[in-house]
């Protein structure tokens, strides 16, 4: 059921105080009277004693300029009508992909470049940023005050690379945070911000984040939103909808839950994109939730179902994957037995990890385990299992399932070797 609520138009920053509109005659007068600020008193009896008038033509401008900044404030159209007389064509929409900054994800990239997906793309007038945080190689320690602290020649070369790549193909973002996984919600709040602020226009009606091993149909998404747009609706959709927890990671740890669409792949009408962007309540998600960016999304959403009617729209077509014979992922070093599935019988979890690789790492030096375990690409932080091999050819060694993979120990190389192919 969704919640009926009001649909008002979103609370704007009244209490700041407006500046008087009229020009330095109105503030002498406000002298006159006694009421000006201190501050501006003191400016203009000396600027008057001195005679000098430049200065009054500094402060004239000064007013001026608060006057337009307000006035623009004012006038800016309602944002919550903005998704419902926004067109639904593909060229209103706006994509940002999540991306990497350290170098096996220039890799990604290429490949994505090189997928059909541009030209997808490009035919609906579609357009993309690859959205990146600065490379991190080291832990961050937040107890430290090391004013001195530099790059490491990771991170440096790293910046240099980027920096060449971003002058050649021009459809990079960056933004003013360390990427790392743990902040990963917190960049993707920067991505909504920036979308916000400088990647949307007045016509916007629709924002898609998805990762860089995927795209989106254009088609499928617009059909999506003439139905919200028909209802008067905004619009969450994606690929697959969590409805319930299924997992106790994704549940707060009040034990709320809020229903969410798996990471590879999301959408949100413009409203929603500034609603969150803007929302005091959103940087502090993780006090109840985990930090994985598409729970804590879910949360987002879900905050904003008081101020106006949200349709969750589930289309598993809505998503397909890039050059998927081809296509090299985090797990670059391990090869899944296959995607979308878990472990028909679970066995022991080894505990939370960042990619595969180090999963296998620790499976190896497991008594607990056997050839086969467990990971979400999505949401790491669900931790890594061994799967139970049963009796050979009683039932299957895997069932499907949207969120994990199956990986086998013998499909996994080491950093070491993956490290040469860069």
């Amino acid at each position: 059921d969704k919640l009926e609520t009001h649909r008002g138009e979103m609370d704007r920053p009244s209490q700041l105080a407006k500046p008087s509109c009229g020009l330095v005659g109105a503030e002498i007068q406000h002298l006159l009277k006694g009421t000006l600020p201190t501050p501006w008193r003191k400016f203009i009896l000396a600027a008057i004693i001195g005679g000098n008038w430049w200065m009054l033509y500094l402060m004239n401008s000064s007013v001026a300029s608060r006057c337009k900044f307000h006035e623009n404030f004012a006038n800016k159209p309602n944002h919550h009508e903005d998704h419902r007389t926004a067109s639904c064509d593909p060229s209103n929409f706006l994509v940002m992909i999540k991306a990497g900054a350290t170098r096996k994800y220039h890799t990604r990239r290429e490949v994505w470049r090189n997928s059909t997906c541009p030209e997808l793309y490009r035919n609906n007038s579609v357009r993309y940023r690859f959205m990146l945080g600065m490379p991190a190689h080291e832990m961050i320690d937040p107890a430290s005050h090391n004013q001195h602290k530099r790059s490491n020649l990771d991170e440096i070369e790293d910046m240099g690379r980027l920096e060449k790549e971003a002058s050649e193909y021009r459809d990079m973002e960056f933004l003013p945070l360390r990427d790392v996984y743990e902040d990963f919600y917190l960049k993707t709040l920067n991505m909504f911000k920036w979308a916000a602020t400088i990647g949307m226009d007045d016509d916007t009606s629709m924002v898609v984040i998805h990762d860089d091993e995927y795209c989106f149909q254009p088609e499928i998404l617009r059909g999506l939103c003439l139905d919200a747009t028909s209802n008067n609706q905004s619009l969450y959709a994606g690929s697959y909808l969590w409805s319930e927890a299924n997992y106790e990671a994704q549940n707060g740890t009040d034990g709320s839950f809020s229903p969410y669409f798996s990471g590879n792949l999301y959408a949100l009408d413009s409203w929603l994109i500034r609603s969150i962007a803007h929302d005091p309540r959103s940087p502090f998600a993780s006090k109840t939730k985990a930090s994985a960016e598409d729970v804590v999304a879910g949360k987002w959403v879900e905050d904003q179902r008081e101020k106006t009617d949200i349709r969750y729209a589930e289309e598993p077509s809505l998503i397909f994957e890039v050059n998927a014979e081809y296509y090299k992922t985090e797990d670059w070093f391990c090869e899944p037995i296959e995607k979308f599935s878990k472990c028909a019988n679970e066995g022991t979890n080894l505990g939370t990890f960042a990619r595969p690789v180090d999963c296998a790492e620790e499976a190896r030096s497991s008594q607990r385990c056997g050839e086969n375990f467990q990971f979400s690409n999505d949401q790491p932080d669900l931790g890594c299992s061994c799967c139970v091999e049963g009796v050979e050819g009683e039932g299957n060694l895997t069932i499907a399932h949207e969120l994990w993979t199956t990986y086998a120990l013998s499909n996994c190389t080491g950093d070491e070797q993956a490290d040469e192919q860069y």
